[in-house]
């Protein structure tokens, strides 16, 4: 998890999530989708909510990771408006099939 909760250290925020979802199949078969999961876990004592990202490197690399942190900081500011247009995976599995050339890329 990127981020503990205040004044707990790593195996009790483990062991919260663990307690609100349940046991959850923490590998990752890089041979089917999706390669990236999230959950959601609200602490009613508290109100907060915590999300936990569970992602294949293949997946997911540093820079997406940092977009998609500040989109969600977006979200939760209630700030949606400021988020790019989405594109449909399907656009970026046509790019990849159909590709590009290396003057292109260059």
């Amino acid at each position: 998890m990127a981020q503990a909760r205040l004044g707990v250290g790593a195996a009790e925020h483990e062991a919260y999530f663990r307690a609100q979802l349940g046991e959850v199949d923490d590998r990752i078969d890089v041979r089917q989708a999706p390669l990236l999961r999230g959950f959601v876990a609200a602490e009613a004592a508290t109100g907060r909510h915590y999300l936990q990202l569970l992602f294949h490197h293949l997946a997911i690399d540093h820079t997406a990771l940092e977009t998609m942190l500040q989109e969600i900081s977006l979200l939760q500011q209630g700030r949606q408006a400021e988020l790019g247009p989405t594109t449909p995976f399907r656009q970026f599995v046509a790019q990849a099939r159909l590709g590009v050339g290396a003057a292109e890329h260059e």
